[in-house]
């Protein structure tokens, strides 16, 4: 069982590992007038052989 769940786990990160995505996020508190600053990068690589005519984005918080 303990090497089924370790195959899984290993199995689980390669594919994440070889994601065509990544998001480098970057937050600076101010604590004196209670706001948040945040900078965020999104990297997207297109692996296919077609043209991206848009990418959407979602916000989570509406």
């Amino acid at each position: 069982m303990k090497l089924r769940f370790l195959n899984f786990i290993l199995l689980f990160s390669c594919v994440t590992a070889w994601g065509q995505n990544s998001i480098d996020l970057k937050a600076d508190f101010d604590m004196e007038i209670g706001q948040i600053t945040i900078s965020q990068t999104i990297t997207y690589q297109n692996t296919s052989q077609d043209t991206l005519q848009s990418i959407y984005l979602n916000d989570w918080n509406q």
